[in-house]
């Protein structure tokens, strides 16, 4: 009863409307701020296991000037979590009403919820390495790839479900997915 309130409630027109239009806008700034290191930053972040990769990937980007857009994203990024997970949410509460998913799929609701703090967790550690490369541990250089690497598998789930709840392949029961 309660999950399906909140899924309503988080499911409404307007919701998915004004959080999709602040996501998209921090999502092109984002994107502007970081093309000097696209589209190596996915591979940063998806492939910096060790301390030295880490280093050698902001050697490379202070050598072309690249570092400081680097940096500078995270005015942003450190708020964008939440505005791609309150879109996803709602996007994905919307899709489960319109199209009849069964109230057991709700846990699935809570994925962007995850992501974000995946996200959030792996910026934090990239502020640290920004602050004092020289004294970043493999640990934590591995640490932040797996977080980027959970991030980024949860949006791609989330996201796939989405796309499959919008071309009407969705979950068993779905019914009219406008």
């Amino acid at each position: 009863m309660l999950g399906s309130f909140v899924r309503r409630a988080l499911g409404r027109r307007w919701l998915v409307a004004v959080s999709g239009a602040v996501f998209a806008a921090s999502q092109l700034a984002i994107a502007a701020i970081l093309r000097p290191v696209s589209p190596e930053i996915l591979r940063f972040q998806c492939t910096a296991l060790r301390a030295d990769d880490v280093r050698r990937t902001f050697a490379a980007w202070e050598a072309s000037g690249a570092l400081a857009a680097y940096r500078a994203h995270f005015a942003l990024d450190r708020v964008h979590p939440l505005w791609y997970a309150s879109f996803a949410t709602a996007l994905l509460a919307r899709l489960f009403e319109r199209c009849g998913v069964p109230a057991r799929w709700n846990a699935v609701l809570a994925l962007p919820a995850l992501s974000a703090a995946l996200d959030a967790v792996e910026n934090r550690i990239q502020l640290g390495f920004l602050a004092d490369p020289a004294a970043i541990p493999d640990r934590l250089a591995l640490f932040s790839t797996a977080a980027s690497l959970g991030k980024w598998a949860l949006v791609l789930g989330y996201g796939a479900l989405a796309a499959a709840l919008l071309a009407g392949w969705a979950p068993r029961g779905s019914r009219n997915p406008r």
